[in-house]
């Protein structure tokens, strides 16, 4: 069965507000989690970070639509999503674990999908269908992204569409954590590419290269792409139906994560999300251990809350298996946000960077150390951008800003007020 093949799954959140994650029309794969009411005549559409599904918004994005009259907001799953196999996820934890620790789950073979060729265009192509499907009926959108979804949704704005710049549907940009120039140059982030460097990166692609190592190995969660999604959601399930058991995983926990003393699931899950994780990109400050091995909340980002996201279930989760090699060769293409010899070389239609004249949110946790926000005000200089609204909250990480009860994040307070205003003067 293919994600395509698979009938949307309809619910409410716990305010009994509509939620559907269902395929986008034409998309290839794509698909759309839609939290809020379709009638609205507001909607932000959200692009994940590398890496990381539409799940990852769950709770950002209902606290949006809870705090902004009339807004729906839309978070895009990309066509790779299709490849992981998370049907392991219907059942009970304990199920889950046999099926995936067991190595009974099925492996991606690009081939078929043509997983290759899925590069910035292919995705800026899905991504402008659901921009279509949302300006439906008059309504205003306004794309916006985390980390490289927010370099996505800049992307798009510039891109050449037959003559016509993404931005013209558009009402406003969201970039959160993310940017142009040297915006990830705080996190100590590599980013550019030569023209010989592309030529040699599309080569390896070509030959075979098609997904990038993934980060399991340097989450410590092993060499397949896809372990460290799959302990992530593991780990998640089972903290969330027996929080405070005994760590049913703990037997089989990597050995940068075998602490050698006893955990509860909570504790474990604690321990992949928060205190053990080596790259702050990808951490969470939730909270601690306790002496008993549980998980005491002290942090913005309470474990139950991060843990919900992190569960998903057989149709989507907040981490991607696979990540396409073609498209992060695209994104240190377009990066320097014009059209270079290297960009035309990969066939990128970033023609419209200097036009770009449309409202400008930007949000800066401390992942970057500030030049997020350096980049965003050399963006703004750079283009006809009418005003540019930048916000910092230093004491947040990088993920607290998805997963950080409204109450203590910074995102939510500064985002509601420039969703009210952009859309208002649109």
């Amino acid at each position: 069965m293919t994600i395509t093949d698979v009938p949307p799954a309809a619910a409410t959140t716990p305010d009994g507000v509509p939620e559907v994650y269902e395929p986008l029309a034409g998309g290839r794969g794509s698909r759309l989690l839609r939290i809020g009411t379709p009638s609205a005549p507001r909607v932000l559409l959200l692009v994940p970070p590398r890496g990381y599904g539409a799940n990852v918004f769950l709770h950002v994005a209902r606290d949006l639509v809870q705090a902004v009259p009339g807004l729906q907001v839309w978070a895009f799953d990309r066509r790779q999503q299709q490849l992981s196999d998370l049907s392991g996820f219907a059942g009970d934890p304990a199920s889950a674990r046999d099926y995936y620790l067991g190595g009974h789950h099925r492996r991606a073979d690009p081939a078929p999908v043509d997983a290759a060729g899925w590069g910035l265009a292919g995705l800026l192509e899905d991504l402008a269908l659901a921009v279509a499907e949302a300006r439906a009926g008059g309504r205003q959108v306004v794309l916006g992204g985390h980390s490289l979804g927010g370099l996505t949704a800049l992307a798009y704005a510039a891109w050449d569409f037959a003559g016509r710049p993404g931005a013209a549907g558009l009402a406003g940009l969201m970039l959160v954590d993310g940017g142009p120039y040297d915006a990830y140059e705080g996190a100590g982030i590599p980013t550019g590419v030569t023209l010989d460097q592309a030529r040699t990166a599309l080569a390896g692609i070509e030959a075979g290269a098609v997904f990038e190592p993934g980060m399991s190995a340097a989450l410590g969660l092993g060499a397949a792409p896809e372990a460290g999604a799959v302990w992530w959601q593991l780990a998640a399930r089972y903290a969330l139906a027996h929080p405070h058991d005994p760590a049913a995983l703990a037997d089989a926990l990597p050995a940068p994560f075998a602490i050698g003393r006893p955990l509860t699931n909570a504790g474990l899950f604690g321990l992949l999300i928060d205190t053990l994780t080596p790259q702050l990109g990808h951490a969470v400050q939730s909270g601690r251990l306790t002496d008993g091995g549980d998980w005491l909340d002290t942090g913005p980002s309470p474990l139950a809350r991060v843990a919900e996201v992190y569960a998903g279930d057989e149709l989507r989760s907040a981490r991607e298996w696979y990540s396409p090699a073609r498209a992060m060769l695209d994104y240190h293409a377009v990066i320097g946000f014009r059209n270079s010899e290297t960009a035309r070389f990969l066939g990128l239609r970033l023609t419209h960077t200097a036009e770009l004249d449309i409202p400008l949110y930007v949000f800066q946790s401390n992942f970057a150390k500030g030049t997020v926000g350096r980049a965003a005000q050399r963006l703004a200089a750079d283009t006809k951008i009418p005003h540019l609204s930048l916000h910092s909250d230093f004491s947040m990480l990088h993920q607290d800003v998805l997963l950080a009860v409204p109450e203590r994040n910074s995102f939510l307070h500064t985002a509601v007020p420039f969703l009210e205003a952009v859309t208002t003067r649109a």
